[in-house]
């Protein structure tokens, strides 16, 4: 069953003692790095959407950059590629990281939903089709021996990952945690968004009554996340699973509400303060 309601509210004010973002970079079809996307999406001086076929002929978001090559050919998968990318671009933080903290209290939470599905139809490697493979990847990339876990829980998967980065810190089994999220294009997802009629076959238009669906992009976020003092951190998080459907939310929200609830509870805000919500 898959979750249909996880919160996490994200303060920018001086933390004590929390469960802290002290660095972070992320990329997709709109750009290659934090600012590149956020310029981009406010300019939108140009499409960002290309036509192909994937399985199937729609519109896709498609990283355009050269990723880095991975040697091992269990790890060689694009989602890898993808993380060494941004691993590359925190090059100063991670060293930071691998020398604060022995390497057994370095944790890994990865989130994605087809890790290397795409290439396993090709190479018939099972450890292409195994979802862990990306934080196996980047716990062996950095030597480490510490908690090293995947998270697949569909569209809340890249929030989930933070829920487990916080519990783990919080037990004391980690003092920092990588957190990702990524995931590349492949078909058997395609096939499956464009069997439940939700993907568009021209490109979307969010919030239009004309709207006809969804297009599917690629991309990834990496993140450290530690216990400490830092201007941006994690203060509240709220989850639940209604068990309602596999694929389809409970139309009376009453799950999504209560996460809703206990994410503002335990920051001890108001719904009034919350500047931004993402909604999806």
């Amino acid at each position: 069953m898959l979750f249909h309601g996880i919160y996490i509210i994200i303060t920018v004010e001086k933390m004590q003692k929390n469960i802290c973002i002290t660095s972070y970079n992320a990329i997709c079809n709109i750009g290659n790095n934090i600012d590149d996307m956020f310029r981009n999406a406010i300019c939108a001086t140009q499409d960002y959407l290309i036509k192909d076929k994937i399985g199937i002929e729609s519109y896709f978001g498609k990283i355009n950059c050269d990723l880095p090559e991975i040697s091992d050919n269990n790890f060689d998968l694009r989602c890898n590629r993808i993380l060494l990318y941004l691993i590359n671009s925190l090059k100063i933080s991670f060293d930071e990281l691998i020398n604060k903290y022995p390497s057994s209290k370095i944790g890994v939470v990865v989130a994605t939903t087809n890790t290397g599905i795409e290439e396993f139809c090709t190479t018939k490697n099972k450890f292409h089709a195994q979802l862990g493979n990306p934080a196996e990847f980047i716990k062996q990339y950095f030597n480490l021996d510490g908690f090293c876990q995947c998270v697949s829980t569909a569209c809340s998967s890249g929030i989930k990952a933070f829920s487990v980065a916080r519990d783990v810190i919080a037990a004391g089994f980690c003092e920092a945690v990588i957190v990702a999220g990524v995931d590349s294009l492949a078909r058997i997802p395609i096939y499956g968004f464009n069997s439940l009629g939700v993907l568009s076959q021209d490109k979307c238009i969010p919030f239009s009554k004309n709207r006809s669906g969804i297009n599917i992009g690629e991309g990834g976020g990496i993140f450290i996340v530690e216990k400490g003092q830092n201007n941006f951190g994690i203060k509240g998080i709220g989850e639940t699973s209604d068990a309602y459907h596999p694929t389809c939310p409970d139309p009376d929200a009453v799950q999504a509400k209560t996460a809703i609830d206990s994410a503002l509870i335990e920051s001890k805000i108001n719904a009034q303060d919350i500047d931004y919500i993402n909604l999806h």
